[in-house]
C-alpha cells in the first residue's frame, strides 16, 4: 500500500493480487488514514469488490448451491426452488456492464450476442416462460430481489445489502473465498 499526500487529501492505492490484479483508489483526509489502513488490512477480499455475490430473496431457504444447479437456474432450465417457489432471474443493464459480463463469462460460459439470441429463441420456441428481468443498477437488483419471492441475481460482492437480500454460498464458498468460482 502507498500514500501520497496532496495538500489535505491522501490519496490511497491498494494493489490486490489473486487471478487478476485489481486497483482501487479512495480519497480520504490525513486523520483518516490509520483509519483506512487498518480497516483495509482487515476486510475480506470480497468486500474489496473481485467478486460478484449470488443474490436471493431473504424468504429463500436456500444458502448453498452447487454451481450445477446455479448455471441451471440462470439458464432458466430449472424454473422452481425446492421449497416450490418460481425462480425469477434478474440480471443488469446494459450489456457491457462489469458484473453482467462476469456472469455471461463464469455461469454461463457465453457471450452477450449468444445470451441475447438463446432467450429470444427460448422464448419464441415456449421452452423459456419468461426472459431475466432486465435492471440499471446496484440498487435496483438488491431492491427488485428484496421484494420479488424466488429472486435470483447478483452485485459485486462489496455492494451486497445484506439486511435486504441473503448471499449464496457456491459450492461451499462464498465470495472472497479461495476457490469462489464467480468472478
Amino acid at each position: 500500500m502507498r500514500v501520497r499526500a496532496f495538500g489535505a487529501t491522501l490519496v490511497l492505492t491498494l494493489l490486490l493480487l489473486s487471478s487478476h490484479t485489481t486497483v482501487r483508489t479512495a480519497a480520504a483526509s490525513e486523520g483518516d488514514v490509520a483509519a483506512a489502513s487498518a480497516a483495509t488490512a482487515s476486510t475480506p477480499v470480497a468486500l474489496q469488490g473481485g467478486d460478484v455475490a449470488i443474490i436471493v430473496n431473504q424468504k429463500n431457504p436456500a444458502r448453498d448451491i452447487s454451481f450445477d444447479v446455479l448455471r441451471k437456474y440462470f439458464k432458466a432450465e430449472r424454473g422452481q426452488w425446492p421449497n416450490g417457489s418460481k425462480v425469477v432471474i434478474a440480471m443488469r443493464q446494459p450489456p457491457g456492464q462489469s458484473e453482467r459480463s462476469a456472469i455471461l463469462r463464469s455461469i454461463y460460459g457465453w457471450d452477450e450476442n449468444y445470451f441475447q439470441k438463446y432467450f429470444r429463441q427460448g422464448h419464441f420456441n415456449e421452452t423459456i416462460q419468461q426472459a431475466p428481468k432486465e435492471l440499471n443498477t446496484t440498487y435496483a437488483m438488491i431492491q427488485y430481489v428484496y421484494y420479488t419471492p424466488g429472486a435470483i441475481g447478483y452485485v459485486r460482492a462489496d455492494q451486497v445489502d445484506t439486511s435486504k437480500v441473503n448471499v449464496l454460498s457456491v459450492d461451499g464458498r462464498r465470495p472472497g473465498e479461495s476457490g469462489y468460482r464467480i468472478k
